[in-house]
Formats: structure tokens, sequence, C-alpha cells
């Protein structure tokens, strides 16, 4: 059965062979008969999309429909949520504010981790 997983995760992910081999590792690990969707940010967004295509899988980003919070990035989430069967959500270390959205205070706050607890089915892995 054809599940739609979501990877999503900090927009501060640096784009270089480290990172890219981290989200390679999770993409490889889904079936190749399921969909990956992302939102349309830089860093794991961007990432993934790229990723993807390189690799012939499935995705299908999600866009802001506005480039703000509320109406643009925070709906786009939500959106994100409700379409996912399950989220991965990357994340860095934390550096000044831990991720109250998970409760966890060993990564940053990530948009990754609101769009994961809104779908509630989802993990979060630490890019180091």
């Amino acid at each position: 059965m054809r599940r739609i997983i979501g990877i999503v995760g900090s927009s501060n992910m640096p784009i270089n062979d480290d990172a890219e081999e981290f989200i390679l590792k999770i993409i490889k690990e889904i079936p190749l008969y399921d969909v990956i969707v992302t939102g349309d940010a830089s860093g794991v967004d961007f990432l993934v999309r790229t990723l993807c295509i390189e690799n012939n899988r499935m995705c299908s980003p999600i866009y802001s429909k506005e480039q703000n919070f509320n109406n643009g990035y925070k709906k786009r989430n939500q959106i994100i949520a409700d379409y996912c069967d399950k989220i991965t959500s990357v994340a860095l270390p934390v550096t000044k504010t831990p991720c109250y959205h998970c409760g966890r205070d060993d990564h940053e706050r990530t948009g990754g981790c609101y769009t994961g607890k809104l779908n509630g089915n989802y993990e979060v892995r630490i890019f180091r």
C-alpha cells in the first residue's frame, strides 16, 4: 500500500556532502512506491527536492501561497501534516533555542517538529 511520507525540517541545514548523505540515507529507507512530500523552504526541503529528482524518486513539494508565517509557512506545514501518513523531521543540534514543539532539548527549534506534532506520527532525526 502506497504511503505518503513527509521529510521536512531545518531551513538552516547546510548544503554540503555530509548533509546530502544524511538526507539521501533517509530517502533510501523509504520504499520506492511511497511518495515523499516536503516543503518549499531552504535547507532540508531543498535537499529533499533535489535528491529526489537526482535519484528518480516521487516527490511532491507543497508550496507556501504567501511568504509570511501565518498564511504562508504555517498553513503549508498544516497541509503537509494533514496530507502525510508519517513525518520525518530533520533538525540540527541545539544552538540557541531548544525545540518546544516536540519537547526535546537536544536539537534546535524547527518547523519540522511543529509539522510532525500536528501529524502525530513522526520521528526526529538530528544531523550532527
